[in-house]
């Protein structure tokens, strides 16, 4: 990686899996000007993971649309971008295991979303439920 100030080779200091193992957290230190910063670095799930929709296509799996529809759920709390945004990772964490030849299917996504939800939040729960129907 370079770096964002000066855009010279970087070193890595310090480096960790984040909760959940699906991401790393890593310290960079640039050899140019030592400027340091953090970064993320996590599985492109886009390109690893196709969910099969209801009408039986293939589509890439999408981070943002899960957060999306995790956030209009939450959209009558105060925290609700933060909170969908944990919940998203919570999600993405339970729903990897799940995946068969790298595929899952979207009523997989739901049920998982709904399940969390109603732990979390009925209200949030009741709002995916009605615009996510779980086809059977």
């Amino acid at each position: 990686m370079v770096c964002l100030y000066c855009r010279t080779k970087t070193k890595t200091s310090n480096s960790r899996a984040i909760r959940g193992g699906h991401q790393v957290w890593r310290r960079k230190v640039c050899v140019g000007c030592h400027a340091i910063f953090t970064t993320r670095e996590s599985v492109d799930l886009s390109e690893a993971v196709r969910v099969r929709t209801a009408e039986n296509a293939l589509e890439p799996f999408s981070r943002d649309k899960l957060l999306i529809s995790l956030h209009a759920s939450l959209s009558h709390r105060k925290t609700a971008l933060k909170d969908a945004g944990q919940l998203c990772e919570t999600a993405t964490s339970k729903l990897i295991p799940l995946l068969k030849g790298g595929i899952i299917s979207s009523l997989a996504i739901s049920k998982c979303s709904i399940e969390m939800l109603e732990r979390f939040d009925t209200a949030a729960a009741v709002y995916y439920r009605a615009h996510h129907k779980p086809i059977s």
